[in-house]
């Protein structure tokens, strides 16, 4: 249900709609780029399959990147309130 307030005319700014709307824009937009660049990276190695011939080290670094990458997406998704006050 929407409700309005008829008592003004005044239009909303974006961060006033933000905050009525209870979402955190900021968080939603790093969410979505973690989210694509770990998807990414997964990629390159589920299609070529070639992680085991990397270096042990190089292994170690790509797969602490795309955890860290998830990790990232995980706290800006916490941060994300999609709830409104009423």
């Amino acid at each position: 249900m929407t409700t309005t307030d008829h008592t003004t005319s005044k239009q909303m700014t974006d961060d006033e709609i933000e905050v009525q709307a209870g979402i955190n824009y900021d968080a939603l937009n790093i969410l979505e780029e973690r989210l694509e660049q770990v998807s990414a990276m997964l990629m390159i190695i589920h299609g070529n399959g070639e992680l085991s011939g990397w270096s042990k080290g190089v292994q170690d670094n790509y797969l602490w990147a795309c955890s860290t990458m998830v990790e990232q997406a995980k706290e800006m998704a916490d941060k994300i309130n999609l709830s409104t006050v009423r």
